[in-house]
Order: structure tokens, then sequence, then C-alpha cells
């Protein structure tokens, strides 16, 4: 979780307060805000959703302490439904601004929460639906358990998580699943060593 600094802009006698959120999924990043049109903010642009889109509020306090907030969009064309059930989003990043357009349309805005997405639920119609997207802030993730097994299936499981990192350009590098030594396991394990002293 991020505090925001000081916004210049909510000192003018002119401003029109803003939110918007980066939601980063695997297959590309959904921006949003709460206008209408399109606005840019850091040189990226964010769709502007009117009132179809609404954040809870953010806890902070002295505490260090693992917070969470959610996104309420609503409205969505019911197309979206197939987008929202096979998209994996857990522990993916997501990123909630604060900001204000002045009079001359000048932009200014703030990071007021960062985190990962943990929880997605789906509300229905009959021709639209509504997603809350709960966001946790990264200390939650030093109270989850990370449950890590020696095997060998486990080992290629976590190569493919780490492959875009060793391969950024998406170029193919074998060298990265070279470590096979897990393989064995299930051989040794049940291998009687003979202990012989000096």
């Amino acid at each position: 979780m991020t505090r925001a600094s000081d916004i210049t802009e909510f000192n003018e006698s002119e401003i029109r307060p803003f939110f918007a959120t980066e939601l980063y999924f695997d297959t590309g990043i959904e921006r949003f805000w709460t206008g209408y049109g399109t606005i840019q903010i850091g040189g990226e642009d964010y769709i502007g959703s009117g009132r179809s889109i609404n954040f809870s509020a953010i806890e902070e306090d002295v505490q260090v302490s693992a917070k969470s907030m959610q996104i309420v969009i609503s409205g969505l064309p019911t197309s979206t439904l197939d987008f929202a059930l096979e998209e994996d989003y857990q522990f993916r990043k997501a990123t909630v601004h604060v900001g204000a357009i002045l009079a001359d349309n000048s932009i200014e805005s703030n990071i007021i929460f960062s985190g990962y997405m943990s929880h997605m639920n789906i509300l229905q119609a009959s021709d639209s639906i509504m997603i809350t997207i709960t966001i946790e802030s990264r200390l939650a993730g030093l109270e989850r358990k990370n449950v890590y097994h020696y095997t060998d299936q486990e080992q290629k499981r976590i190569s493919q998580l780490l492959e875009p990192f060793h391969n950024p350009t998406g170029a193919s590098n074998p060298s990265n699943n070279e470590d096979t030594s897990l393989e064995r396991i299930v051989a040794i394990q049940d291998t009687q060593v003979v202990w012989k002293p000096d």
C-alpha cells in the first residue's frame, strides 16, 4: 500500500477529482477511470467508466499490517463474463490512483493503493454483470502460507512460472530448464544406504 503525497491540484479553486485503476492480467493491462472519455496518466490511456466503477474505503493506520480494498465494476456486457471466468487474476498486480483535472485539462495523480488481486466475485443479471475485485496489500503475502514440495512436478511448475523473468523477450533458452535433479527423488526415496565406517 502506498500513501499518496499531496496533490497540488487539490489546493486549486476549481478541480475535477477522479479515481483510476490498473489491473495487470496475463493477457494485458486493463485501465479504467471514474470519468468519461479517455485520459492519459503516466503516458498510458485510461478508459472512462463513468459511474460504473466504484472503490471501497482504503484503510490505513500507524500499524504495519495487511489491508485490502475492493473495486466494483458494474454494467458490463454479458460478453465480458467469459473473460472474467477464464482470466487468471490471483496474485496479479493492481494499483489505484487518485488525481484531479484542472480547468486547463492538465492532470496530476498519485498511487494511493498498490497490491495484488485475490478474489473476484461475479453477479450476473439478464443483460449485464457486476464484478467485485478484492485487492490485498503486499503485506498480505507475508501472512499466507507458501507450501512447496521437493518433487519433479513442483520443480517444473516453478520453472514455468519463472520463464518470463528468465526470458523477458520471449526468446527460447533451454538452459533455464537444465536442472532436473528432482526427477531422481522417486528413485532414491526407498534406496538403502549401507554405512561402512573406515
